[in-house]
């Protein structure tokens, strides 16, 4: 399993902005009637973690969002560096051998199954509004989109995701979205765009097309759901941003 405090603001969201960042995810398909349980688990399980990585937390943000319509919960956790990676996993995995067999037994038999993948994050085709830098955890909305294109057109999609956050920009739009290139996963070439808002109604006032008519073709399997970030399942370090 992959995958605490607030002063100001979430850690994924003042952390500088470089481009490519990698970025790793956990998809958690919860079993129909555990959703309780699997939280319950989930809840002394980061308790666990903020413990053992107390001198170092800083180093292992995870950031939670809970879907909305489905039964889903995923993980996001920046590494930032693939020279990073290693590192990463080698402290998770000695954190998973710290835990009581109780709690591994007890949190898997809340699992349908878990998907994981490395993506790295496109800071020119995401679009964050500079008068919300500072406060994208009053955006707790999140309206996610995933692309699979069909082969050899990533660089078509990227350019249209930067035309749109440029033309964004120009308008000095509220709109704020992040986008991820999965880079290790299943279904690629796969893009991620997460849309922010501070309300339901928002995501869909401000609902943006990604893709148009004319790039559908390049499209060969799409998905879109709706979720929420949970402060109280994520794992989140101080800033002075």
């Amino acid at each position: 399993m992959i995958l605490k405090c607030l002063v100001a603001v979430f850690f994924m969201f003042s952390m500088a902005v470089v481009g490519g960042e990698v970025w790793a995810f956990s998809q958690e398909f919860v079993r129909f009637g555990k959703k309780d349980a699997y939280e319950g688990f989930k809840k002394r399980w980061n308790s666990e973690y903020t413990h053992f990585f107390k001198d170092s937390v800083k180093d292992y943000p995870i950031l939670a969002i809970q879907d909305l319509d489905d039964p889903e919960y995923t993980y996001l956790m920046p590494i930032l560096s693939y020279a990073r990676l290693g590192i990463f996993e080698d402290g998770l995995e000695k954190f998973q051998d710290t835990l009581k067999r109780d709690l591994t037994l007890g949190f898997s038999s809340t699992l349908n199954f878990e998907v994981k993948s490395l993506g790295i994050y496109l800071s020119e085709c995401s679009y964050i509004p500079e008068f919300i830098n500072a406060s994208l955890c009053n955006m707790p909305y999140v309206h996610y989109q995933t692309f699979s294109l069909t082969p050899g057109n990533g660089e078509i999609f990227e350019q249209r995701l930067k035309k749109m956050a440029f033309e964004e920009a120009m308008k000095k739009s509220n709109v704020c979205w992040r986008v991820f290139k999965t880079v290790f996963g299943g279904d690629v070439p796969k893009y991620v765009v997460y849309c922010f808002a501070q309300s339901q109604d928002a995501l869909e006032s401000d609902r943006l097309h990604f893709i148009d008519e004319e790039l559908k073709s390049i499209v060969r399997r799409y998905r879109e759901g709706k979720g929420i970030l949970r402060r109280d399942l994520s794992i989140l370090v101080p800033t002075n941003t």
